[in-house]
């Protein structure tokens, strides 16, 4: 599933880090949602359910203590398999 560079690199002032950005997204707290990451406390997705088999129906403030869960959920974003 890995591939790529393994360290870090620079791009318009942030780091952006190649097969793990998903991973590394869920630890700061951020839910994927197709192309897009948001806050997983953002009010723009607080009441919406995600059916994908991480989230099993729940919200993604529901997620912001299960780190291992929102990071699958946000893989399976990443691999577009959104459902």
């Amino acid at each position: 599933m890995l591939y790529g560079l393994s360290h870090p690199l620079r791009k318009r002032g942030e780091f952006v880090y190649s097969g793990l950005s998903w991973f590394i997204g869920a630890k700061k707290g951020l839910y994927y949602k197709g192309n897009t990451s948001f806050l997983v406390i953002d009010n723009s997705i607080v009441s919406e359910e995600c059916h994908c088999a991480a989230c099993k129906g729940r919200m993604a403030p529901q997620l912001k203590d299960d780190i291992r869960s929102l990071a699958l959920h946000n893989l399976l974003q990443t691999m577009g398999r959104f459902g």
